[in-house]
């Protein structure tokens, strides 16, 4: 529960120090993507501090290229 809450913390402090800039400035566009790779980092953030299992993202890439990779050694 705390790691959560810690987490979330640390969420609103970031987003208290840079969105205010952000639409200062009429960054609205940048202030998306902000948002959206704040949103992805916490909820992976929450995911780890509850133990759930969160793939790696080279397994994925070995899935995809595998079959590539065996294709050119046979050549």
């Amino acid at each position: 529960m705390w790691p959560v809450v810690g987490i979330l913390v640390l969420a609103i402090l970031v987003c208290a120090f840079e969105v205010p800039g952000l639409l200062r400035k009429r960054f609205y566009k940048d202030l998306v993507v902000f948002s959206c790779l704040l949103f992805a980092g916490v909820a992976l953030c929450i995911a780890y501090s509850q133990d759930v299992k969160i793939p790696n993202p080279v397994d994925g890439i070995n899935y995809l290229f595998m079959p590539l990779s065996k294709w050119l050694e046979k050549l």
